[in-house]
């Protein structure tokens, strides 16, 4: 594969940490977030002719190649779609493949000419801490992407990533923010310096109770408000 055969772009967001505000935000409350200095990078490289390089044979012209690295540079997931369908070809994990499937078939439903002007696309992510540590594998993933397909990632939300996008935002900023949703609005960002004079004893504690963000949000919002 010769150089001028491709180009490539590049994107970054930041992990999330909530410090105030909880599911509450899904009630109009206001949320203080910090971006964490780690996240999730993306690179993004164009084929302007057929790549010869794949171990696998395959039939379609035109196809999006993906891999994806965690903290270790460990491949935990990799696929491969047809374009412009994006029909899935090949996967090693059948529930991300499909989740990642919505996300840029939403992306395209929004911005009409993602992904249909191409030849093949490989993808390579990289996350910078661990998948079960909480800090936001899928949102920053979400930024990314929105970022790639340049539409407004609390778009990309819905059914696919309910929640009020706080941690969304974070992939956006590199200092502190105050968050706020309202029902049928845009968010509400402002980036603020948060530097208390107790920072130096702030800790955070990775207790290993990950908890399924879907199934949280489902319980908290069957609540009766107050």
């Amino acid at each position: 594969m010769k150089l001028q055969d491709l180009h490539f772009f590049y994107y970054y967001s930041h992990g999330k940490l909530l410090l105030t505000g909880e599911y509450l935000i899904l009630h109009g409350a206001f949320g203080l977030a910090l971006p964490t200095i780690k996240g999730q990078s993306f690179t993004i490289f164009y084929y302007k002719n057929k790549p010869t390089y794949l171990c696998f044979s395959t039939s379609f012209s035109k196809f999006l190649h993906w891999k994806s690295f965690d903290e270790k540079d460990q491949l935990w997931f990799e696929g491969i779609f047809q374009l412009p369908s994006l029909d899935i070809c090949y996967e090693t994990e059948k529930k991300t493949a499909f989740r990642l499937r919505n996300l840029l078939l939403k992306s395209r439903e929004i911005q009409k000419n993602f992904l249909s002007n191409t030849f093949g696309i490989y993808v390579k992510t990289k996350l910078e801490f661990p998948r079960n540590w909480g800090l936001g594998s899928s949102s920053t993933l979400i930024s990314n992407i929105a970022k790639w397909s340049r539409v407004k990632p609390h778009l990309l939300l819905e059914k696919n990533f309910p929640g009020s996008g706080y941690d969304i935002a974070c992939g956006y900023y590199s200092k502190p923010i105050i968050f706020r949703r309202l029902k049928n609005e845009e968010p509400h960002i402002i980036p603020i310096d948060f530097n208390p004079p107790f920072k130096e004893k702030l800790f955070f504690l990775y207790l290993n109770k990950k908890q399924n963000t879907c199934e949280s949000l489902r319980f908290f919002l069957k609540k009766k408000k107050i």
